[in-house]
């Protein structure tokens, strides 16, 4: 935990500004490779800079919990990226090397949208998943127990082809769930009770969002994440 602390702070001391024109790399599936090795970088050094700054502003307001649990959903969320990512390239044949740089850049790109959110405001608790439940535990319980059958349906399509090296999607899986709690933590305000209504609503933007790549995934769609 000491050595985690220390390299965190590091960061924060040498957090540096990125300056300059950027790259929309939202849609980096349909960009030269050219333009896909800018947005690789740029998005990199965009996803350093806005976790760095939510370190700082943790850091500033004395959340050192919060920094630790951070450090972890990051960590996690890494996970995530390099599994699946590698996933993706053995399964695009020749386009292997490619695809799995648009899937870095395209997952990254999205992390970068997410914690940008984050720091801004908790917006993504007022998404509504299940259009008819009520802001209740007991509503959005039935609602989460939904949304989890429709994520594990998309894992069991992904799981029925003939997909190579699906442990990788399950590393990818492994990580994800770690990085759900974690993030859901953070988001929570440590309402660690997992049936409090912030705890369900994160969980529900996240399988939802989750189940929405999956679904993608088993239809051969490993571009447009």
């Amino acid at each position: 935990m000491n050595k985690l602390f220390s390299i965190i702070m590091l960061g924060l001391l040498s957090h540096t500004v990125l300056a300059g024109k950027t790259m929309n790399c939202h849609e980096v599936n349909n960009m030269n490779a050219g333009s896909v090795g800018v947005c690789e970088d740029q998005t990199k050094q965009q996803l350093k800079e806005i976790y760095l700054q939510l370190l700082k502003h943790h850091f500033e307001k004395n959340r050192f919990e919060h920094i630790i649990l951070l450090a972890k959903s990051q960590q996690a969320w890494i996970d995530i990226r390099d599994a699946q990512c590698e996933f993706v390239g053995q399964n695009t044949g020749i386009q292997a090397i490619a695809a799995t740089k648009v899937c870095r850049v395209a997952l990254t790109q999205n992390r970068v949208d997410e914690l940008n959110a984050n720091l801004i405001s908790n917006e993504e608790q007022s998404i509504p998943i299940c259009p008819n439940a009520k802001q209740n535990v007991d509503s959005l319980q039935q609602c989460f127990e939904q949304t989890q059958k429709r994520l594990e349906s998309a894992y069991r399509m992904i799981e029925k082809q003939n997909f190579l090296d699906f442990k990788l999607l399950q590393e990818s899986q492994y990580a994800w769930l770690e990085f759900k709690v974690r993030h859901c933590e953070l988001v929570g305000w440590w309402e660690i009770s997992y049936e409090s209504e912030n705890m369900l609503l994160c969980s529900l933007v996240m399988i939802d969002k989750r189940t929405r790549e999956l679904e993608k995934i088993a239809k051969g769609d490993f571009y447009s994440f």
